[in-house]
């Protein structure tokens, strides 16, 4: 599978295992196995409806914009932190009536990334707290990048989390 990000956001050899942990206070992390730094994420907070993945130093790589444009949810995903960059992907809301198979999630708990409709699963996300849902285990396969598998999680979860808190509507 080719990089979207960039080569250095892949592992070659085997599946690569990263924690992805949400922090209330801080950037989010996540590490690998080891504890080692990889990635810093950004998230919304009053002032800044974007998503900020950065390296280690904080390092733009990549940012997510959630718009709400004709009362259809967006995301677009942008290298580094501007909308002068390469659009790397948009993500948009599927109607009550659509469905996709390229993002599964599966009781709240656990998020499937697959190549295609139907095809091989490329990426798994699963809690690993289910009280707190605030750590993740992330599995990516050989060769797939991991920083656009993540922007692909993250935008998951805010969608879930909007769910949670916006009242009942059609607009959902």
């Amino acid at each position: 599978m080719a990089a979207v990000v960039g080569d250095q956001f892949r592992s070659a050899q085997e599946q690569l295992q990263l924690v992805y942990e949400r922090n209330t206070w801080s950037s989010d992390t996540v590490t690998d196995l080891n504890g080692r730094l990889l990635l810093k994420v950004k998230r919304p907070t009053f002032s800044a409806t974007d998503v900020l993945i950065t390296d280690p130093s904080s390092r733009p790589i990549v940012v997510i914009y959630h718009e709400l444009k004709n009362f259809r949810t967006n995301w677009k995903v942008f290298r580094e932190q501007s909308r002068d960059t390469p659009l790397l992907c948009t993500v948009r809301k599927s109607s009550r009536i659509q469905f996709s198979l390229s993002l599964d999630e599966v009781l709240g708990s656990s998020i499937e990334v697959s190549r295609g409709r139907g095809g091989a699963v490329v990426a798994r996300a699963e809690a690993i707290s289910l009280l707190s849902n605030t750590r993740y285990q992330i599995s990516v396969a050989p060769g797939v990048d991991y920083v656009f598998v993540l922007s692909l999680i993250l935008i998951v979860k805010e969608k879930e989390e909007a769910r949670q808190t916006a009242p009942s509507s059609n607009l959902r």
